[in-house]
């Protein structure tokens, strides 16, 4: 498969005196650690670890990660992450003692970005995850007093969350959910039809790294079956619907997928502790079975076990969610409506 190369790459100082991306900021931070050798090599990099080092989500760290691999900065693992340099013993150390630096301009930078698009996708999963367990209200000046912004962010948040179909306005106040069966049926065929399509897309010129890490993590999380996480699943659900999937070069395609993915991702997300360990291993291995024939270059196989995997999941998620769940809190600016 094609590589695709990173746009030219900047220097720190170049960046900040312009509105870079997030992943931009922590992809040039890492390269030049990388290149001056501060960041010895073998050092394993994850993203949760780097995300909690850049007070950022993880979206923007794993992107910065996939260019490190396209760029050949990071090699993959035989385990989670990607290992630094192309030689060297993999190990795992606390990234500050390792040598990781987060220079002054780059905390400022990262900071002044980060706090709007934070603002905006933590409160998209929350909302997002309450949908199945009833309707409920949004205080805006709750809201807006519990994320720390104003009134005119919040209610900026909110607008953008209404056009992904996530929240609905009724005269002057907000309302999210519920989220029915027949919504799931809908939005899990909307990903059966089109996701498989975005596959075959994404094949085209998805970096060979990135597919080979995304088969690397699978295979960890099924080395042990009754070891398997929660997380490893939530890695493996990134690999392959977000990474993967959206890397198709519709845009249209990839928007119109992720739009229907962010409810029921997030519904997964809220269900995770409830799941059984069988579960757990069975959605891993249908991952497997997606990410195996790709990486054999048998895409067509690969996109047919993708719808398979899909219909699947949404048995999974019907029968759930008709498990009652008492004990579902929402946020401190919802209130349950009857």
């Amino acid at each position: 498969m094609a590589s695709v190369a990173m746009p030219r790459e900047p220097l720190l100082s170049e960046i900040v005196n312009h509105r870079p991306r997030l992943s931009e900021l922590v992809y040039v931070t890492l390269r030049e650690q990388i290149e001056d050798g501060t960041l010895p090599a073998g050092l394993i990099l994850e993203a949760a670890p780097l995300a909690r080092f850049f007070d950022l989500s993880r979206t923007p760290v794993t992107e910065a990660l996939q260019g490190l691999l396209e760029a050949e900065l990071v090699r993959p693992t035989e385990g989670r992450g990607v290992a630094v340099g192309r030689a060297g013993v993999p190990f795992r150390e606390d990234l500050a003692a390792a040598g990781l630096r987060l220079p002054a301009r780059t905390r400022r930078s990262v900071s002044q970005r980060n706090w709007r698009s934070r603002t905006y996708s933590q409160t998209e999963q929350e909302i997002a995850a309450c949908l199945p367990f009833g309707r409920f209200a949004i205080n805006v000046s709750q809201f807006a007093a519990h994320k720390g912004v104003s009134r005119t962010l919040a209610h900026e948040t909110l607008v953008r969350l209404e056009r992904l179909g996530l929240i609905r306005q009724q005269g002057a106040r907000w309302y999210a959910g519920q989220l029915t069966e027949r919504d799931i049926d809908e939005h899990y065929e909307m990903r059966w039809i089109l996701e498989p399509s975005a596959l075959v897309q994404s094949a085209a010129t998805l970096p060979d790294a990135v597919l080979r890490q995304a088969v690397r993590n699978a295979e960890a999380a099924l080395a042990e079956p009754g070891a398997i996480t929660v997380e490893m699943l939530d890695q493996m659900e990134a690999d392959l619907h977000r990474t993967i999937v959206l890397h198709a070069p519709s845009r249209q395609m990839a928007e119109a997928i992720r739009r229907s993915q962010l409810p029921l991702m997030a519904t997964n997300f809220s269900l995770k502790d409830k799941k059984a360990r069988g579960v757990l291993h069975n959605t891993a291995t249908e991952h497997f079975a997606v990410l195996r024939p790709l990486a054999d270059g048998d895409v067509a196989g690969a996109a047919e076990a993708l719808a398979a995997h899909l219909k699947s999941a949404r048995e999974i998620i019907q029968h759930t969610l008709k498990v009652p769940h008492p004990d579902f809190e929402p946020p401190a600016y919802m209130v349950r409506k009857s």
